[in-house]
């Protein structure tokens, strides 16, 4: 199990929680992260920022229990005011799965 947290130090810590170990510590671009969201098949991770933008990082989690990639994706800009609220569409997460899943099963039958 995985704790991760926004900090007012501008980074983005994930914790272990089964050892209580610090496994990696995010920093952001300029301001500090207000809140954030991990996707429900726990590949992405967005947070939103106090610089007005959000980020979309991709996590990896490797043969280690406490191995852990994050890489960021893609930064959201224009936004008026701080990024305080973030959230995942589980319905369109699920849909974008199973046709990717789709997708991938017609290219082997070619």
């Amino acid at each position: 199990m995985i704790l991760i947290t926004a900090s007012n130090d501008g980074f983005l810590k994930v914790f272990n929680m089964n050892d209580l170990t610090l496994m990696t510590a995010v920093k952001g671009i300029y301001g500090s992260p207000l809140c954030l969201d991990v996707s429900k098949d726990r590949a992405l991770l967005a947070a939103g920022y106090e610089d007005d933008t959000f980020l979309l990082y991709s996590m990896y989690f490797g043969p280690s229990s406490n191995a852990l990639s994050i890489t960021p994706l893609c930064r959201g800009l224009g936004h008026k005011s701080f990024v305080s609220q973030i959230k995942f569409d589980n319905y369109l997460m699920e849909f974008l799965s199973k046709q990717r899943a789709k997708m991938e099963e017609e290219a082997k039958e070619e």
